[in-house]
């Protein structure tokens, strides 16, 4: 699983735990944002969050799951894994009415982020890219 797959696992995860015992529904949709952009959404109709709670969301460490529940890791990680791949996150939500995150990245093909070329030794070689899973 890349780092971009998942951090889609971890906003599935958390809508998931928003909606709770109740059921609901999770949208997740992968579309284009302009000429060389991809935008990710994760939707939820759970129980949604405050402004307070909402300003908090990337902290590390910060959760509002119960101890031995959450890390408070979850966001702080997809935060860092989105801007590392030169893209951004936002995020909509209000009490009783769900949350939805957008997450905008680069929709190239070549990315920074690309392995080294396998050493003398015989190492491995992986070629990562924006656009791979």
């Amino acid at each position: 699983m890349s780092v971009r797959t998942g951090a889609a696992v971890n906003l599935a995860t958390n809508a998931a735990h928003a909606i709770g015992e109740r059921g609901g529904t999770i949208t997740i949709r992968l579309e284009p944002a302009g000429a060389a952009r991809l935008r990710l959404t994760v939707a939820d109709d759970g129980c949604g969050m405050g402004a307070d709670i909402k300003a908090r969301i990337f902290e590390a460490f910060f959760t509002t799951k119960e101890l031995g529940k959450g890390t408070g890791l979850g966001l702080c990680l997809v935060h860092g894994i989105v801007t590392s791949h030169e893209g951004t996150i936002g995020v909509r939500s209000a009490l009783g009415e769900g949350t939805r995150f957008d997450i905008f990245l680069p929709a190239a093909t070549e990315s920074k982020h690309r392995a080294e070329p396998a050493d003398e030794s015989g190492g491995k070689m992986r070629r990562l890219s924006a656009a791979s899973t």
